[in-house]
């Protein structure tokens, strides 16, 4: 969710969320039902041996769904490859003339559990359209839910413009659901909404300063130690260091999950390391994030390891340096600069 500011530029609101929920699932749903029907082993052996006509197959399949609308009725035609034909009956240990197999074929379409909802004339499956508006149902409702989900929040219940891209918002389905499942909203569909993305990506790639401000989706931090706390730190990371009792793998945050950041945003730190600190004149940075707003140790399960920064200090014996964590437009740099030379190291990583 974004905000249009009065310089133009566009401020996140919301970070971005959903699932897999696009064309691509009813793509899937329609290839297992196929598989039902053929067999497990006709389809893994047709996705081996003749990946052209895989592709054939679902470019067919997209022509049929963009035919799909809440009114349609009667059966939607899908032509099958020829291909298909062939392996299902081969497997059988069959010879067949082009009209045995077609025959053959037919007979095995209609025995299956779809058989009264899927049947085969020539090369074309014809799919009952109530059962083809079904594969839709799973992303479309997942779709609205997460939508409407999103609307019960005070911040997010003040917009007023919906505007749906991609090639799935093509579908006339869709735009059914999205018109009946928000009336007090303007939804918008742009002409060519698949080519909306790819075009956005080269208008932001032209000028990237365009989003002011982005919500940081996870917490963001580097691995760190401080003196044990019995009453907050779990003993297991509990160690000795020159006589002083340390709790290790803290998860020292940055930024925290759903702030604010503006482009450009820094967060700094001194840090004045001990001698045990610095191994054989380096010491590493360990980048971690995580799905939780404020996470207390690295090894939970909700963090990811995200990279390592190694750095060489000074020979000198001030070794105080100061880390930096730099957000750019979709990534963030981690900076580490001695205090006393001036010295820098820095690192990039994926602002995910």
């Amino acid at each position: 969710m974004h905000q249009k500011l009065s310089n133009g530029k566009l401020r996140e609101l919301e970070k971005a969320s959903g699932g897999d929920w696009g064309g691509t699932q009813v793509d899937k749903r329609f290839l297992a039902m196929l598989s039902e029907v053929l067999g497990r082993e006709t389809m893994t052996r047709f996705h081996k041996e003749c990946i052209s006509d895989v592709f054939d197959l679902l470019k067919e399949f997209e022509t049929a769904k963009r035919t799909i609308s809440f009114d349609t009725s009667g059966t939607i035609k899908v032509r099958l490859p020829v291909k298909l034909h062939e392996i299902k009956v081969e497997q059988e240990k069959s010879i067949c003339t082009d009209t045995q197999l077609r025959r053959s074929f037919s007979k095995t379409i209609n025995s299956s559990k779809f058989g009264n909802m899927i049947s085969i004339r020539g090369d074309k499956l014809r799919v009952d359209a109530d059962f083809a508006k079904d594969m839709f149902s799973y992303s479309i409702n997942e779709l609205i839910k997460c939508i409407r989900d999103l609307f019960e929040e005070a911040d997010v219940a003040v917009v007023d413009t919906i505007i749906v891209v991609g090639g799935f918002s093509e579908c006339a389905l869709v735009q059914h659901a999205f018109n009946t499942s928000f009336p007090t909203k303007k939804i918008v569909f742009p002409s060519e909404a698949g080519l909306v993305v790819l075009k956005g990506a080269v208008l932001y790639g032209h000028n990237p300063k365009i989003v002011d401000s982005r919500k940081a989706r996870f917490t963001y931090g580097i691995k760190s130690t401080a003196m044990f706390d019995p009453t907050i730190h779990n003993k297991k990371y509990k160690f000795v260091r020159n006589g002083v009792e340390m709790c290790n793998n803290l998860f020292q945050v940055y930024v925290k999950k759903g702030a604010s950041v503006h482009c450009g945003y820094t967060i700094s730190e001194k840090h004045i390391p001990s001698r045990e600190e610095v191994q054989g004149g380096y010491t590493s940075f360990c980048m971690y994030m995580s799905n939780d707003v404020s996470p207390t140790y690295v090894t939970e399960p909700s963090c990811f390891f995200l990279g390592t920064l190694e750095v060489k200090m000074p020979e000198d014996e001030n070794k105080a340096y100061e880390t930096s964590f730099v957000f750019g437009d979709t990534e963030l740099m981690l900076v580490v600069r001695h205090l006393h030379s001036g010295k820098m190291f820095s690192k990039y990583f994926n602002f995910c």
